[in-house]
Parts: C-alpha cells; structure tokens; sequence
C-alpha cells in the first residue's frame, strides 16, 4: 500500500475536499493542496513512528562482525529501538550487554542481529512498512489525528486518537487470538 492511500483517506475524514482532488489526480499539485498534502505526509509519518516504537514493532534480522567484541548500534542498516537477539554464525543465541550506543559480547566474530526499528521519514509515494498487517484506514485515523493537534482542534483530536488506538489495538492482535469481554456483575 502506499502512504498517498492513507493521506488521501486522512483528507477524506477531515474534509479537505482540495487535497481529495489533487490526490486523485495524476501529475503535480496545485499549490494550496501541496502543502496540505506535505503537512498530511509529516503527520502519518509520526503516526508510522508511533506505532513502531509503541505497538507493532518492525522487526528485521542482519549480520554484522563484531570488532572487540563489540558492535556499534549505528553499524546497523536501520535506527535500533529495541534489540530481541543475537546469534552466532552457527545460529546459537549468545549473551550480549545492551548500552545506548552498542552492543558488547564475549568474544569477536559475526552474528546476527534481530531487532526493531523506526522507519525513516517516507514520501507520499513510498510503501508503507505496514503493507500487510495495517490498513490503510487506521493510519489516516491517526494522521487525521496529529493534523488536528497541529491545528488547535483538539476536540477533534481526541475523536481521532480513539478510533486510531482502538482500530491498531485491533491490528495487533493475531488472527488466532480471541478477546474475551471484561466479565460483569448481574
């Protein structure tokens, strides 16, 4: 999916018809619904940070050699929120101490590295790194949001924040998982 699907929603939910039309076109945008759409573009792109760091982390694998046994989190390909494992070359888990900046183990030599990240500031035509497990609905749910807070319309932006918590807590859960309603007294 690409974010312009989720911008476009966002628009449609806080009725910036301009924005709509410039979306639906093909080619540049008229000035007035550029800027609309940039500001709508930033504002899915905190959603998108959000909800890595807070519900449904990115997840992704890489080799890396370590020098001294220690390995920089900024040798790493994408920015590290949270580190899940290492492993050694032959696929067995190692103990590793966590810093800040780094990673320190027992002994050099390559491993692999299992973490979560944040996804960089995307564009407007970029895939989503939620393709699969969020819709495009529930981004613009939040993006309408952080655009409300931008614009002092915070009764608006509590309406949004609800629906954008309670639609991604939703997207969270696995397909086997089953909720069960808080019990109630008669």
């Amino acid at each position: 999916m690409k974010l312009k699907t989720a911008v476009y929603y966002a628009a449609m939910f806080l009725q910036l018809a301009e924005v709509c039309e410039a979306l639906e076109g093909d080619g540049e945008y008229p000035a007035a619904a550029a800027g609309e759409i940039d500001r709508l573009t930033r504002c899915l792109n905190l959603v998108l940070n959000e909800a890595a760091c807070d519900y449904l982390p990115l997840k992704t694998e890489e080799e890396v050699i370590s020098v001294g046994g220690e390995i920089s989190l900024g040798a790493l390909s994408k920015p590290v929120i949270d580190i899940y494992a290492v492993r050694a070359e032959d696929g067995s888990s190692v103990s590793y101490k966590s810093y800040f900046d780094r990673i320190t183990l027992a002994a050099p030599g390559k491993y692999t590295i299992e973490y979560s990240y944040a996804p960089g500031t995307l564009d407007v035509e970029d895939d989503s790194p939620y393709s699969e497990r969020v819709p495009a609905r529930v981004l613009a749910y939040g993006a309408a949001c952080e655009y409300c807070i931008i614009s002092g319309m915070t009764d608006e932006a509590v309406l949004w924040d609800k629906r954008f918590k309670d639609a991604l807590g939703i997207a969270a859960l696995k397909k086997s998982e089953k909720r069960v309603p808080k019990r109630r007294w008669l």
